[in-house]
């Protein structure tokens, strides 16, 4: 093997355009590819990185955003006296149950500034304290949030803080734990900080601050929402759970079902009709697996990153094409080298070995160059696919799974697409090089005919890719150019923020006034 890869080597250095066009070629295809393997492993395939997210289950769908008040039971959202309900009395299917809001809280955090300083927001998002042990998140320094934070509303004023946070915001200082901070003008004492890894359970959002679900009026600075408002309820929370092992689905949903009915009729009493009684037994809520965490960019992205990867694996099939002719050329222009090594006793083993050797580091050097022109490639990719919904962010970047992805693309691509032809070529030109000038003939022909076909593949891929970004660019000028019905011309948004500005919230509706 070294010495295949010595003479290999050799033989490459004396081609540097070869190996530099066949890199750069790769290059493209690669890193093109493996930028979208990277958004599409980070929404679509990683796991949490808790204790076996395998278990973990939502009630409903998983809502992000949403909050609702009505008198009748809701299959998105849920109100905190059905999480009780459900958190008390899981009829032995759940191991464990929490509850957080469907969306994060900005807050202000540290001391009030001045009137011509910057005002410090953080995402901060509550939990309550079954959360932190049901997905099982060590804590990197001090402790986690537990059940014993979970007192009667407003009065366990605990936070913890995220290790970026820690690092970013609080100068990673060692007396962080045990320390106060001020989160919307109440002082917060720090107990811990989480693990790097530990990003929260939605993708695309980065919680900097969790405080106890009892903090709630305090943190959105509103009415209570745990609290009973029967028959008015507000419904603002996602029910996460974890299964207890060797429970199905199918068990945890009846039985969470029949739990959260019975929640229902309890709170409606004699009120209830037969109607409302009928519309509730209809009503069935499912769980839906929790392993790749929650995420309103999934479902909205799928078709987007779909269209964007056809387009990238065109790009490779380009790239193959490109490779096969290369490759073509050089095992064409070596057919005498091949014959007398034939003539000198080498078998066919003999000529492929060199070529695996050469393939190997072409497909090196086009890997490397390829996560490298990923690595460029995925902030425009990461900022285009959070644009389409708005997220905050997304754990993107080239690692081990990008890089394993971009190893094997490159290597299928010249060991199938690249060294397929060449060895093909060498089993045709090896010995008719010793032999007649016919023979040379036929086998040229045979290559010409082969590099023609290849060179009508790129041609034709080459079309459709552009064809297809013609007509989207002509379908973004359409767009640009449509009548709304509207003249935004010289008109402006302003939002205002009196709160962050330490003005009470009974003084906005005269402030909004005088401004207007």
């Amino acid at each position: 093997m070294i010495g295949d890869i010595s003479l290999a080597v050799r033989a490459l250095g004396k081609n540097p355009g070869f190996v530099a066009v066949a890199g750069v070629t790769l290059a493209i295809g690669i890193g093109a590819n493996t930028a979208v393997f990277s958004l599409f492993e980070a929404l679509m395939l990683r796991a949490l990185p808790v204790e076996r997210p395998g278990e973990l289950a939502v009630l409903g769908p998983g809502a992000i955003g949403r909050i609702s008040k009505s008198d009748r039971p809701q299959e998105e959202v849920f109100s905190f006296a059905q999480f009780q309900a459900i958190s008390r009395d899981n009829n032995g299917v759940l191991a464990e149950a929490a509850a957080t809001p469907t969306t994060d809280s900005r807050v202000y955090w540290g001391e009030r500034l001045s009137p011509e300083g910057d005002l410090l927001r953080a995402s901060c998002v509550l939990v309550s304290g079954s959360y932190f042990p049901m997905l099982g998140v060590r804590p990197y320094r001090g402790r986690l949030l537990g059940p014993e934070d979970d007192g009667a509303p407003g009065t366990n004023p605990v936070a913890v803080v995220s290790h970026a946070f820690w690092r970013d915001r609080l100068g990673s200082a060692a007396s962080t734990v045990g320390s106060a901070i001020r989160i919307q003008d109440i002082p917060y004492t720090i107990v811990g900080i989480a693990e790097p890894s530990f990003l929260g359970h939605t993708v695309e959002f980065r919680p900097e601050i969790w405080v106890p679900l009892s903090m709630q009026a305090e943190v959105t600075r509103g009415p209570s929402w745990l609290t009973r408002g029967v028959p008015i309820e507000t419904y603002w929370l996602n029910i996460l759970m974890r299964l207890k092992p060797g429970i199905s689905f199918t068990e945890a949903e009846s039985a969470i079902n029949a739990r959260l009915q019975q929640v229902f009729l309890e709170q409606s009493g004699d009120g209830i009709t037969e109607e409302d009684r009928e519309q509730l037994e209809r009503i069935h809520i499912a769980l839906t697996p929790m392993r790749r965490g929650l995420s309103r960019l999934r479902a909205t992205a799928q078709r987007p990153l779909a269209l964007l990867w056809v387009a990238t694996g065109l790009v490779m099939l380009v790239v193959c094409a490109n490779l096969g002719g290369l490759l073509l050329v050089r095992a064409a222009d070596r057919r005498h080298e091949f014959g007398i090594r034939r003539a000198l006793g080498g078998s066919l083993r003999d000529l492929i070995r060199p070529l695996l050797a050469e393939s190997a580091i072409l497909a090196a050097v086009g890997v490397l160059l390829g996560c490298a022109a990923a690595h460029w490639m995925v902030p425009f990719m990461h900022g285009w696919l959070l644009a389409i919904r708005g997220a905050q962010a997304l754990d993107v970047g080239i690692a081990w799974p990008e890089l394993f992805f971009a190893t094997g693309v490159g290597t299928a691509a010249l060991f199938v697409f690249g060294l397929a032809p060449a060895v093909l070529a060498v089993r045709k030109t090896a010995w008719g090089s010793m032999r007649s000038g016919g023979s040379v003939a036929t086998s040229a022909k045979r290559n010409v005919r082969a590099r023609s076909l290849l060179v009508a593949a790129q041609c034709a891929l080459a079309v459709i890719l552009l064809t297809t970004a013609g007509l989207f660019l002509r379908s973004l000028a359409d767009l640009r150019a449509t009548d709304l019905g509207v003249d935004a011309d010289r008109v402006i948004g302003i939002r205002i923020d009196p709160q962050g500005g330490g003005f009470a919230r009974e003084t906005e509706p005269s402030m909004r006034r005088r401004i207007l």
